[in-house]
């Protein structure tokens, strides 16, 4: 596959804008809104499922212990989050597809 100049805030902008015929001005707001949005839900550890793409939510990690590799000793890690982001199977379906129909298999 070919590399391009792609995946990136201001590519994305563009082809939305180019697309959908709108100003990049306006795609520039809808997405610096978006991005208020999904720093809202995930401040209130609120899931959010963007259907046909993603799922994403705030997953608690207890409290536990670990360990420090640098002064090679344990240690106890605080209660924490992560940010999990799943793709819908509807992605994956796309990748299993691109592999289904590959002419050369190794």
């Amino acid at each position: 596959m070919a590399q391009t100049k792609t995946g990136n805030l201001y590519w994305l902008v563009r082809e939305i804008a180019k697309r959908a015929r709108f100003s990049i001005g306006d795609v520039e707001i809808i997405m610096k809104t978006f991005r208020e949005i999904m720093e809202e839900e995930i401040a209130y550890k609120r899931p959010f499922t963007f259907l046909g793409l993603f799922k994403m939510y705030v997953a608690d990690i207890p409290p536990h212990d670990g360990w420090n590799a640098v002064k090679n000793e344990p240690i106890h890690l605080d209660k924490s989050y992560r940010i999990v982001m799943k793709p819908s199977r509807s992605l994956l379906h796309l990748l299993q597809e691109e592999k289904d129909s590959d002419p050369i298999e190794d």
